[in-house]
């Protein structure tokens, strides 16, 4: 279960802890706000469990964790949960579904489910005002560019399946292209994240003019 924030995957983690029966499935946390000495031991362990050794693989666990799973944790989940993200961060998520080949899995084809706030799922994103997006955005949009979340929200809401890797780069191209007809609200927004990515290079650029 991947989270956007490391206080959204406390949460979820002390949840699933407290629904835990006595000898239920381990729950796992991982973040980047553990010391990393305690970090690397926890994401050893769940390589372990998780990795490519079929013999140490647990009957049924559950890891909650942020966004350091997307690339630098080479597990392997039969089952995906994950909140909403832009494209390019989802499709690394889905990298850890089903990575290496197993003789048996306990569910029949990989799947993942893609969380919305209820406040989000429920507006009109095409006709809601700047206020209203963002709102309904919560956490994830201090984390990620609104705009970009909106866009991707509206190429993955018309799927069901996905083919990978067929799929990767016309999802990104659709995600990220210029579109003219585009909500007012949703420009402002895209002028919003252009003025952010130029002030981060010009930020950039005198860090490094020495």
């Amino acid at each position: 279960w991947v989270r956007n924030t490391v206080r959204e995957a406390q949460e979820t983690f002390r949840l699933l802890q407290a629904h835990r029966c006595q000898d239920g499935p381990p729950v796992g946390l991982l973040h980047s706000r553990f010391p990393q000495f305690r970090r690397e031991e926890l994401e050893n362990a769940w390589l372990d469990r998780l990795g490519r050794d079929e013999a140490k693989r647990p009957r049924g666990c559950v890891l909650v964790a942020t966004q350091v799973v997307e690339q630098s944790v080479d597990i392997d989940a039969d089952h995906l949960v994950t909140d909403h993200a832009p494209t390019d961060m989802l499709l690394q998520r889905l990298g850890r579904l089903w990575r290496h080949a197993r003789p048996q899995r306990p569910c029949a084809a990989p799947e993942v489910h893609v969380l919305l706030p209820e406040s989000l799922a429920t507006l009109d994103t095409q006709t809601a005002s700047m206020q209203q997006l963002k709102a309904a955005l919560g956490p994830m949009g201090r984390v990620y560019a609104p705009y970009v979340l909106l866009r991707t929200l509206a190429r993955w809401q018309a799927r069901t399946t996905l083919v990978l890797p067929a799929d990767i780069r016309p999802l990104l191209e659709a995600t990220y292209a210029e579109l003219p007809d585009e909500p007012p609200v949703w420009r402002e927004l895209r002028a919003e994240m252009e003025s952010v990515k130029d002030k981060l290079h010009r930020l950039a650029l005198n860090n490094t003019n020495v």
